[in-house]
C-alpha cells in the first residue's frame, strides 16, 4: 500500500481486514522491534539520496580499476640513497667537468659497491670519502670518452655531452676489465615503450641514465641516474590502458633525488620533464 491508501501488492497480508492501512502499520512496527528493515516512503528515500556525500578520493565512475606498474634498485646506501651522492667537480680551467660523466660515475659508484665491480675504482671502496679523487678520474676520463665540450652561455661555464655520444662512456668499464659490457640507447619511442626497458633494468638492479630537460620544458640539457619507476594504469573495456609515467632520480649535484614525471595524463596535473634518450648499462 502506498501512502494514499492504495494497495499495491497483497501478498502475505490479509486484505479482508476492514482497516488494512492500521494492519500495515502494526505490521511495520512489529517489524522494527524485531530489527527488521521497515519500508520508507517515496519522500524518506529522496531525502536519503539528496543527503549523500560522495568520497573525495572517488574520481570517476569507472575510476575502481587502477594499479601501479613498479621496479625499484635493490641496494641502499647508509643515506637512503640507492645511488651514491655523486656531483660535478670543476676542472682547473674553471669549467665543470659535466653532467654526462657525472651520472656514468654514479652508475660506476653502484655497481663498484654493491654488484662486486671492484676494478671500477681500482678496487677502492666507493663509500669511504678519501676515495673522492679515484671518482673525479673515473668523470674525467669519461668525459673523454664522451667528447664532452666545453663553453660558456651568459657568462656561465659548462660541460655538455651530445646523447649520441653518451654510450661510449662503456668504454671505461671496458679499459678496467670487464670487456663484455654494454650500453643500450633508447630514443624515438613514447615514454610508455621506454618505461618497459627502464623497469627490466630496474628488475635486473641496473641503474639506467636519462637525458632530460632541467627546466622543465624546452630542450633536454641535463643527464640523471633513474633509481625507482612508476607506470599508472587504467582498465576500462576490459583493458589495461598506461597512463602517467614518473621516474625516481639521482639529479647529480649530490643533494638532488626526487620523482619527476615523464609522462602525465589528461590536465597536466604534474610538472612534466621532457625527456628524449634513456640508457641501460651492463658490466659484464
Amino acid at each position: 500500500m502506498d501512502n494514499n491508501g492504495k494497495v499495491l501488492s497483497s501478498k502475505g497480508f490479509d486484505t479482508t481486514k476492514e482497516n488494512i492501512t492500521a494492519y500495515i502499520t502494526n505490521f511495520r512496527n512489529n517489524a522494527a522491534k524485531k530489527g527488521c528493515t521497515v519500508a520508507l516512503s517515496k519522500a524518506a528515500v529522496k531525502d536519503y539520496y539528496k543527503n549523500i556525500t560522495m568520497s573525495s578520493n572517488i574520481q570517476t565512475v569507472n575510476a575502481a580499476s587502477w594499479r601501479n606498474d613498479y621496479a625499484e634498485l635493490k641496494n641502499t646506501f647508509d643515506n637512503g640513497w640507492h645511488t651514491p651522492q655523486y656531483s660535478q667537480f670543476l676542472k682547473s680551467n674553471g669549467y665543470p667537468i659535466g653532467c654526462g660523466p657525472t651520472a656514468w660515475s654514479i652508475v660506476y659508484g653502484y655497481w663498484s659497491a654493491f654488484k662486486d665491480r671492484p676494478n671500477l675504482f681500482d678496487g677502492e671502496n666507493v663509500k669511504s670519502l678519501s676515495t673522492y679523487d679515484k671518482i673525479n678520474a673515473c668523470m674525467s676520463s669519461v668525459a673523454d670518452s664522451v667528447d664532452t665540450s666545453y663553453g660558456e652561455f651568459r657568462d656561465k661555464k659548462f660541460g655538455r655531452t651530445w646523447p649520441w655520444d653518451m654510450d661510449k662512456g662503456i668504454n671505461y668499464a671496458k679499459n678496467k676489465g670487464y670487456t663484455n659490457s654494454r650500453c643500450t640507447r633508447y630514443v624515438g619511442m613514447q615514454e610508455h615503450s621506454k618505461f618497459d626497458y627502464v623497469k627490466g633494468s630496474l628488475n635486473d638492479d641496473r641503474p639506467c641514465i636519462l637525458t632530460i630537460a632541467s627546466d622543465g620544458a624546452g630542450i633536454p640539457d641535463h643527464y640523471v641516474v633513474i633509481e625507482a619507476a612508476n607506470k599508472s594504469q587504467t582498465k576500462y573495456a576490459f583493458k589495461w590502458h598506461d597512463r602517467n609515467v614518473k621516474y625516481l632520480v639521482n639529479w647529480g649535484d649530490g643533494s638532488t633525488r626526487k620523482w619527476i614525471y615523464v609522462r602525465d595524463w589528461g590536465q597536466n596535473q604534474h610538472e612534466v620533464y621532457p625527456a628524449t634518450s634513456m640508457f641501460t648499462i651492463d658490466i659484464e
